[in-house]
């Protein structure tokens, strides 16, 4: 997917902690994504994961997370690589490590889109 060229350069002034927010947003040319919505999809995640641990409900582990913060955001704006993932997938598109092995870098890394392009713009580590 290439981007058309435009006249205009969309860029939001940095505000706190909210990276993942500008750089949604610049990435996509537009203010598409707030902090709300990032919150919203991070505490989505948040509701998966404790799905998939509610399988040892009665281990200590399983209690001890329930205690901890959510691990896909906090309280000054940071969002975890896997919220910034799922905000591409609302867009259809799909997060690649610039690092990747991925065959469509590797056969013309001069085609790449936005997603592949965010890794290496935040300095994110992308979790499998």
């Amino acid at each position: 997917m290439k981007f058309p060229i435009m006249d205009v350069i969309f860029h939001e002034k940095q505000e706190g902690s909210l990276c993942a927010q500008h750089c949604l947003n610049f990435l996509l040319q537009g203010p598409y994504f707030t902090a709300v919505k990032l919150s919203t999809l991070a505490q989505k995640l948040d509701e998966e994961e404790i799905k998939m641990a509610e399988s040892g409900e009665e281990s200590e582990e399983y209690h001890k997370f329930l205690q901890q913060s959510s691990g896909n955001m906090d309280d000054v704006g940071y969002f975890s690589v896997q919220v910034i993932s799922s905000a591409f997938q609302v867009w259809g598109l799909e997060l690649v490590p610039y690092s990747s092995t991925d065959k469509r870098l590797l056969s013309d890394p001069s085609d790449m889109t936005a997603s592949f392009a965010i890794s290496e713009i935040t300095g994110l580590q992308y979790e499998k």
